[in-house]
């Protein structure tokens, strides 16, 4: 399982680039790779319902408690108390299948899976055969019972990796160390935005017009905070300039943002997200 560090092929960093839109997922292999696959797992069902006197079918089915999980099953019984999770495996780990333990890639999936069925289904089969030229031989199964603990770590790193997506900071080692990241980079932008409005405010003080008390145009309002007399007098009243949006500031921007100008407006800061709500799924 990706969030869990046991997938082949993949990480945590690249699915979260991926759920972010930086980079292009990837590509499904071509059809005939993909039938070949359908293929193999219907034979494993086939050899599984032999084995055990199950009818399993494939099924997806979406956790109630946490309406963001779900999970794609090879098979679930008709009777909905039982799934299982059936692969084709090379020797050295179908060795591991044989003397009782399920390789990590598999157990945490499986614990995934058991934690989407919301309790419903208390037992899952990891069933695993090895290949002997095309065929499939040697077919072993194991009973596995759910793993609270386990289950928990899952949830946890599930929730770290949805607000890394939401919040758009990469995964970090705890929710918390998240959260910094975010603080830092929105307090950058803070900083960039404080010198762009800096540099806008110098702007106006430099085209203020002489002998002008208040001046409004361009959606805002600018007047002197106070008066100076005598030598250097209007450079001083630049210096206590007051900049503040006028009562047509809304209409103005509304106009920018229709022209797709840059820095219009900066954005409204977003309530703390409900992440039981945010449609985010994960899981296999």
């Amino acid at each position: 399982m990706i969030i869990a560090g046991h997938s082949r092929g993949t990480n945590i960093q690249r699915l979260w680039q991926e759920f972010t839109g930086r980079i292009t997922p990837r590509q499904p292999a071509d059809d005939n790779a993909i039938q070949a696959r359908v293929g193999r797992q219907e034979q494993l069902r086939e050899r599984f319902g032999e084995a055990r006197g199950f009818v399993v079918r494939p099924a997806c089915i979406v956790s109630t408690e946490h309406r963001w999980a779900g999970a794609t099953l090879d098979g679930l019984t008709d009777a909905m108390d039982s799934l299982c999770v059936l692969t084709l495996l090379d020797e050295g780990e179908h060795q591991l299948v044989r003397e009782g333990r399920v390789p990590d890639r598999f157990a945490t999936r499986i614990q995934w899976q058991l934690l989407c069925a919301d309790r419903q289904v208390q037992r899952a089969f990891f069933f695993a055969c090895r290949t002997e030229g095309r065929a499939m031989v040697e077919g072993v199964t194991l009973e596995i019972s759910p793993d609270e603990e386990v289950q928990h770590d899952l949830v946890e790193r599930a929730r770290r990796f949805r607000e890394a997506v939401v919040d758009n900071v990469p995964p970090a080692g705890s929710r918390f160390e998240q959260a910094a990241h975010r603080w830092l980079l929105a307090h950058r932008q803070l900083e960039r935005a404080t010198e762009v409005l800096e540099g806008a405010r110098a702007r106006l003080a430099a085209l203020y017009p002489a002998g002008v008390d208040p001046i409004t145009a361009g959606g805002v309002t600018v007047y002197r905070a106070s008066r100076a007399t005598g030598p250097g007098a209007h450079a001083q009243d630049l210096q206590s300039l007051v900049v503040k949006r006028s009562s047509d500031a809304s209409v103005v921007l509304a106009q920018l943002d229709a022209q797709g100008v840059p820095l219009a407006d900066l954005p409204v800061p977003a309530p703390e997200p409900d992440h039981s709500t945010t449609s985010l799924q994960l899981g296999w």
